[in-house]
């Protein structure tokens, strides 16, 4: 799945640090070159949640799976922090969960893979159907509930691996050295 390492965010925000304001860089950063001088920041990697993916239903739905969401639960409890959330499973043979009632049994193309949303998440049994509480805590103040609740989808894991292989737009960026 698409990530960004904890180095290159730490690198990114040490260096508009250093450009745009006036303070001890070693000392939110820890030293360069020097394993044994830790800063006060501990970063870690940003990982995939929500995938945004074209619909045939709205313009887009933000897709996840379970894999991506027990790795977040498990990730969560290992800082001592908890979600609210349960086993989410999701059938490999193109259905789906969604988060709203308006879509249950209703057929959609997650760009070009067919899917039936099956049940809306709100009737998953026991811990599971707080799954969506979960996702709206990490993103509130960045989708709005009315948003994540019209847009979010669960799909199996093989599909989502699908669809953050094949259905994501590639730049490539190239420079050239100039010596």
């Amino acid at each position: 799945f698409p990530v960004v390492h904890s180095s290159g965010v730490k690198g990114g925000l040490r260096s508009f640090i250093h450009a745009n304001h006036e303070t001890d860089e070693d000392a939110i950063f820890g030293k360069k070159d020097d394993e044994a001088s830790s800063g006060k920041v501990i970063f870690t990697d940003a990982k995939l949640l929500l995938f945004p993916v074209r619909s045939s239903h709205d313009a887009f739905k933000w897709v996840t799976c379970p894999l991506v969401l027990k790795r977040l639960q498990r990730d969560v409890e290992m800082i001592g922090g908890s979600l609210t959330g349960g086993d989410v499973s999701v059938s490999g043979d193109g259905n789906g969960l969604a988060y709203s009632d308006k879509d249950n049994n209703r057929e959609i193309v997650l760009e070009d893979f067919p899917i039936r949303l099956t049940c809306p998440t709100a009737e998953l049994p026991g811990a599971a159907s707080a799954m969506p509480d979960m996702v709206k805590k990490l993103v509130a103040g960045h989708i709005t509930e009315g948003e994540l609740e019209k847009r979010l989808v669960v799909v199996s894991d093989n599909l989502f691996t699908a669809l953050v292989k094949y259905a994501t737009q590639v730049i490539a960026r190239n420079q050239l050295n100039e010596d």
